[in-house]
């Protein structure tokens, strides 16, 4: 059995090129550990690959290419698309373990350009699955062993990693009919504004009960739907603070809490620290 399907956790990364001659065919991947925010990264845009972070341990906050925060967590495949902008910040002492690949971005548009891959950073939630598992163990064994007349396999083989990771955000399960519901609900509470959201009324205008919605919503992301709201309140906060620097008093106000102090007393109950705490991290 493999480490990482044994969740045998330790650092452990490759790199293999190929012969310049024989064109850009090259491999990286391997699994990380970052426990503090030090290994977190803001507004990096990489232009010469295709990077898709698998997260197998812990939570954080991502950062789209337009500027959009999300929270992250053990399941969650975030892909990031070459000419794009990202940040991801790991939660502190919050055990993030990631599986990473990078793949080069003539490749990826390529696979791309044929309808093999999606084209978007969207985040697909693939789930901590045994298979998954026993995939990333058999890539990077054979990566281990490789040399640099295998890259181009090895690219075959991350392909095919690659469509398994993707394959759940393409496919109906479970409640797919009521999936529009679940992300018009998100897209809702991710307002930044502090208005209030009518879930019932939502809920009746797919055709569904309050209490129904909030278990779909419940088993779908994680979270019943004001749990939700908080956490992407106070995501959209540390970017404020991490990206713009705003004080406790402009935080509060474009977030629509009543006072700075309500702000912050949300805020240390969530990320474990004040905001002058967290700027001090930073």
């Amino acid at each position: 059995m493999g480490r990482v399907l044994k969740q045998d956790y330790r650092n452990d990364t490759f790199y293999r090129s190929g012969r310049p001659e024989r064109g850009p065919a090259w491999f990286d991947c391997g699994v990380l550990i970052k426990n503090d925010l030090s290994l977190s990264y803001r507004n990096r845009v990489i232009e010469d690959r295709l990077v898709v972070v698998f997260l197998l341990q812990g939570s954080g906050l991502y950062v789209d290419g337009d500027g959009r925060a999300h929270r992250v967590k053990a399941g969650d495949l975030v892909p990031h698309v070459p000419g794009r902008r990202h940040s991801m910040v790991p939660d502190e002492n919050g055990g993030w373990v990631e599986f990473f690949m990078q793949v080069p971005a003539v490749f990826f548009r390529a696979l791309s350009d044929m309808g093999h891959l999606p084209d978007d950073d969207g985040i697909r939630h693939p789930g901590v699955r045994k298979d998954l598992l026993a995939g990333i163990d058999d890539l990077m064994d054979a990566v281990r062993d490789a040399d640099e007349l295998d890259a181009p396999r090895l690219l075959n083989q991350a392909h095919g990693l690659l469509n398994d990771f993707y394959r759940p955000a393409s496919e109906v399960v479970g409640e797919g009919s009521h999936q529009a519901a679940i992300e018009a609900v998100c897209e809702a509470l991710s307002g930044v504004d502090g208005a209030e959201v009518d879930v019932s009324a939502m809920a009746e205008a797919y055709g569904l009960s309050y209490e129904r919605l909030r278990k779909l919503f419940r088993e779908k992301v994680g979270l019943p739907p004001g749990e939700y709201r908080i956490r992407r309140r106070i995501d959209r906060a540390r970017t404020m603070i991490a990206e713009r620097g705003l004080s406790n008093k402009a935080v509060a106000f474009e977030l629509g809490y009543p006072d700075p102090f309500a702000f912050s007393k949300q805020f240390k109950k969530y990320v474990g620290m004040s905001p002058s705490a967290f700027r001090a991290h930073l």
